[in-house]
């Protein structure tokens, strides 16, 4: 199994696609729900900014008038990282 990255590369491409499900798989980057949150917070680009709620494994965030959910959770093995973003 390679490396796939399937997750937006900014928050403009993130917000446009509400709701959506994105995923990491890469053998070299194992671990929990919260460690693959951070892999997703430091990829996509701004992310970290529109963040009003964090939770560990799932975020709320705010970008002008719409507010979105992301959670994190495993996808049957720690090197299997998926991310559900939904509008609240």
């Amino acid at each position: 199994m390679g490396n796939y990255w399937d997750i937006p590369e900014n928050v403009d491409e993130l917000f446009k696609n509400i709701p959506a499900s994105y995923s990491i798989t890469d053998p070299d980057l194992s671990g929990d729900n919260i460690y693959a949150m951070q892999l997703f917070l430091d990829n996509v680009e701004g992310l970290e900014d529109l963040i009003i709620e964090f939770e560990g494994t799932q975020i709320i965030c705010k970008k002008d008038d719409k507010t979105i959910c992301i959670d994190s959770g495993g996808l049957g093995d720690f090197y299997l990282h998926g991310f559900e973003v939904s509008e609240v």
